[in-house]
C-alpha cells in the first residue's frame, strides 16, 4: 500500500474537505474512477468547479456513500461500463497508425505504366 494512502486512512479524524485522490482511498477505488463518477453524476464535488480545475468531495459524504451498497454497486456498474464501451472501440491497425504517426502515407499511390 502506498505510504501515503495508508497514513491517509489511519487518521483519526480526517479532514472534511478531501482531494480526488483522497476520495479515491476513502472509497475504494482509483483515482480516475472518481471522474467517472463525476460525469455519470454519482459524485458531485464541493462548490462549482470549472471542469478542468481541481475537485474536492465533502468525506463525510464520501465515508456515508462507502456504506450504502445499493450506491457502491452502481457506482462499480458505472465503472465496468464505462471500461467495456472504452475497450469495445474498434481498435485501428498498428501498421498503418505507426506509418500515419510518422508522418508517412498509409498506400503508395499506384504507378502508371
Amino acid at each position: 500500500m502506498h505510504p501515503e494512502r495508508q497514513q491517509f486512512l489511519s487518521l483519526r479524524d480526517k479532514p472534511c474537505r478531501i482531494t480526488r485522490q483522497e476520495a479515491a482511498w476513502t472509497l475504494g477505488l482509483q483515482e480516475s474512477d472518481i471522474a467517472i463518477l463525476v460525469r455519470g453524476r454519482a459524485l458531485k464535488p464541493l462548490g462549482n468547479p470549472a471542469p478542468n480545475g481541481e475537485k474536492f468531495f465533502s468525506y463525510h459524504q464520501l465515508a456515508e456513500l462507502g456504506k450504502d451498497q445499493a450506491w457502491l454497486d452502481r457506482a462499480t456498474k458505472m465503472i465496468s461500463q464505462y471500461h467495456r464501451q472504452r475497450n469495445q472501440k474498434v481498435p485501428v491497425d498498428d501498421a498503418a497508425s505507426a506509418q500515419s504517426s510518422a508522418g508517412l502515407p498509409r498506400s503508395l499511390p499506384a504507378r502508371a505504366a
